[in-house]
């Protein structure tokens, strides 16, 4: 029985000729992925991958290391290598999960597919199964191109590239910590990504100083557990910037912001396509009132995560304060109830905030108190709103006694200070502070 590969028989080709064609359609595969809008923004990405492959056809994938990688894609020294190498391992998670993205959804009608094995960095490829009939390509399991170099070509060629995949490929993760390489990290990795996310949820609400205290010290021990892994200085840069946007001493807000730029610079570094680094940067931007590049970086992150919660929390805040009212409630629409239920999701009060500065006082109210009957993040900025819709849909009692609530509990807080500090445009911040004034709040002394 012939041999079919390609559309061309064994018997009517030579060895060489059946390497070479192998090796064209995988740089074909290899350039269609490269190409792909999952890769195309990452100069960083493309040229690791297109390293691994190319050093493979090249019948060098016993020597693809960590070092090899540094040295030759990333222009590391060799005195720097032994403290990058982390930095390598890291790229290869992101290529592996991009891989894995974009043959879940731009790529699955993909011939062939590259994929980079967990713990390894030679990648391997196959077939995909719908190409071929199961009469024309037995079940094999994928094999490494370093296969060539030990069978004799012909037979290695035939099995590797003929070998359908005997998995399927995990859905793109909805959030910035991707857990899909928990095998091939150590455990020190493992113990940052779980302080990280624990530490997450301590940002909201972002005007309690002490909250955000223990949050940062959560994502700078994150930071010492594993010191090339992105989501500790991210978490780092958005709580050293919250807590700059808050403190009324400026010359301790302005070395927690320079702190901040830098955590925010270093998770950028090590994660460019991360959402999570660009909604830090963008934090870290509105928070120095850069308001284009914020909102720019954040619709970047909300792009990349569109149903990740801490990203949306915070594109929610920087379009709040940008004047983006529409665009909030534009965008809460369109998310599925599981994203607006998550615990410690500011949604309603995101929605409730915008409401109030469309004029929709009963519906803003009804979105505030859900909020709370939720248990989301509460605190002075909820509370000014919440008692500004009652002041403005005519309710002065219940908008007094809120202003009453807000004096005993919060006597620091001042939204005075603090929208006009937020707001990209005084005439909202003024209008919330008329509003509360009106109910009866008051500066505490």
């Amino acid at each position: 029985m012939k041999e079919k590969y390609f559309g061309v028989t064994s018997e009517a080709e030579s060895q060489t000729n059946k390497i070479d064609a192998a090796h064209d359609e995988l740089r074909a595969a290899l350039a269609t992925v490269l190409s792909s809008s999952e890769f195309s923004g990452s100069a960083r990405m493309q040229n690791f991958l297109k390293y691994v492959v190319e050093e493979a056809l090249a019948g060098r994938a016993q020597n693809i290391k960590a070092k090899t990688i540094g040295m030759d894609v990333h222009g590391y020294s060799p005195d720097e290598i032994s403290d990058r190498e982390g930095v390598v391992r890291v790229d290869a998670g992101r290529v592996r999960r991009k891989l894995a993205k974009y043959y879940a959804e731009e790529g699955q009608s993909d011939a062939i597919k590259i994929y980079l094995p967990t713990g390894r960095y030679a990648p391997e490829f196959s077939r995909n199964a719908s190409e071929e009939t199961a009469e024309e390509v037995p079940s094999k399991p994928r094999l490494g191109i370093a296969a060539i170099s030990v069978v004799v070509p012909i037979i290695a060629v035939g099995i590797w590239m003929a070998g359908r995949a005997t998995h399927d490929l995990p859905p793109p993760s909805i959030t910035s910590i991707d857990h899909s390489e928990i095998f091939d990290i150590s455990p020190n990795r493992v113990e940052a990504i779980n302080l990280a996310v624990k530490a997450r949820g301590l940002i909201f609400p972002a005007t309690d100083a002490q909250r955000l205290s223990i949050a940062l010290q959560a994502f700078q021990i994150s930071i010492g557990k594993d010191n090339v892994y992105f989501g500790g200085y991210a978490g780092a840069a958005q709580v050293l910037a919250s807590l700059a946007l808050i403190d009324p001493d400026r010359e301790r807000a302005k070395k927690n912001l320079a702190l901040a730029a830098q955590n925010g610079k270093e998770a950028t570094r090590l994660a460019p396509d991360e959402a999570w680094s660009l909604s830090a940067q963008a934090w870290v931007e509105f928070a120095v009132r850069n308001h284009g590049s914020a909102l720019e970086l954040s619709q970047r992150a909300v792009a990349l995560a569109p149903l990740d919660p801490h990203i949306l929390e915070f594109d929610f805040l920087i379009s709040l304060f940008n004047g983006r009212f529409q665009h909030i409630l534009d965008t809460a629409t369109q998310l599925p109830v599981s994203a607006k239920s998550v615990q410690g999701f500011v949604y309603s009060n995101a929605i409730g905030s915008a409401q109030y500065h469309t004029g929709d006082y009963d519906s803003a109210i009804h979105s505030l108190e859900q909020a709370i009957a939720a248990q989301g993040p509460f605190g002075p900025i909820s509370l000014t709103y919440l008692t500004a819709a009652y002041q403005r849909a005519g309710d002065t009692e219940n908008a007094k006694y809120l202003a009453s609530v807000m004096m005993k509990n919060w006597p620091q807080a001042r939204p005075d200070l603090l929208f006009f500090a937020l707001f990209s445009d005084p005439a909202p911040a003024q209008d919330l502070l008329d509003a509360i004034t009106a109910a009866g709040w008051r500066v505490q002394n």
